[in-house]
């Protein structure tokens, strides 16, 4: 046979192989992948605005934030029932009721680490599990990696595969703290004539201002032939509330005041604040009131709280 006729009839056989495995079905993992442009959830974008429930579960299969819907409001079960910010839950709760399927990627448990929506029980995992209760009817949905050179991020609906891209893209913050407004209080030094603080064995420190122009606060009781070394330790102490956030609640009847440090500042437009701290397991807790200012002169008195007082 002339080499000739051997190439002709080695093409002739690579094409009758190549026939042949494309009329040959490729192997299936026998799970069906959802269509790609399709929500997510079907029929919960419907029903989200009665949603009672969204737990937040990170590795370890640890839950983080429970948030509860009440009468009026979300609360965090992690705080102790403090409120939720409905404007960091509502992006979350919007965006799985409206979560379409942008690609299905995979439904080989093996490769579910590349996307991150592996199941969250692994101490390593480093998806979040969203799981939402609506109608009395729980939906989990594991949370991966954000996509890299393109929106969306991988998904993949717990308990069963393929993983996915879906177009989501809300903040879901990974510690309960993060599901409410921390902000406890902002009180520019810029605000403040006064600051007492008193230890528990009763020794005072005061500071104060003359005028809001004043560019440094004084230290009282300073010895004669001594003088301050650091203004900045001294004007400190009048942002003691400015930016002021906290990191957990607790009970204000779970810990000791008896021997509270207590702090009084007083502002120029006459509110005053008060603070109590206290050291518990290592952490430091405060308990703050605020009294508004005293009403200006010929005003109506019984007016002058709801406008002067608000923000304290």
């Amino acid at each position: 046979m002339s080499r000739k006729h051997f190439s002709v009839l080695a093409l002739a056989l690579i094409a009758v192989v190549v026939a042949i495995a494309l009329l040959v079905p490729r192997p299936t993992d026998h799970t069906a992948s959802p269509p790609e442009e399709a929500l997510l959830l079907p029929g919960v974008g419907d029903h989200i605005n009665d949603a009672t429930k969204l737990v937040v579960t990170v590795a370890g299969k640890q839950a983080v934030a429970t948030l509860e819907r009440g009468d009026k409001q979300w609360t965090v079960a992690e705080l102790h029932g403090y409120q939720a910010d409905w404007s960091k839950l509502q992006p979350v709760l919007a965006g799985l009721a409206q979560a379409k399927i942008v690609e299905t990627k995979t439904a080989n448990p093996d490769y579910y680490g590349r996307l991150g929506v592996q199941d969250v029980d692994a101490a390593d995992a480093p998806g979040i599990l969203l799981t939402v209760t609506v109608d009395g009817k729980d939906y989990g949905v594991i949370l991966g990696n954000v996509a890299e050179h393109r929106s969306g991020r991988y998904a993949r609906l717990a308990g069963t595969g393929p993983g996915l891209l879906i177009d989501f893209d809300a903040e879901v913050p990974r510690q309960a703290v993060g599901w409410v407004n921390s902000e406890v209080a902002d009180v520019p030094a810029d605000d403040v004539a006064e600051v007492v603080i008193e230890h528990p064995d009763g020794q005072k420190v005061r500071v104060s201002k003359v005028s809001a122009n004043d560019t440094d606060f004084t230290l009282d009781g300073i010895p004669k032939g001594r003088e301050v070394t650091s203004k900045w330790t001294v004007n400190s102490l009048g942002g003691l509330l400015a930016s002021l956030h906290f990191e957990d609640v607790r009970p204000v009847a779970d810990l000791d005041w008896s021997k509270a440090l207590k702090v009084e500042m007083v502002r120029f437009n006459g509110e005053r604040l008060m603070m109590q701290a206290v050291e518990s397991d290592g952490a430091h807790w405060v308990r703050l009131s605020a009294t508004p200012p005293p009403p200006e002169p010929h005003t109506d008195s019984a007016a002058a709280p709801e406008t002067a007082g608000a923000e304290a």
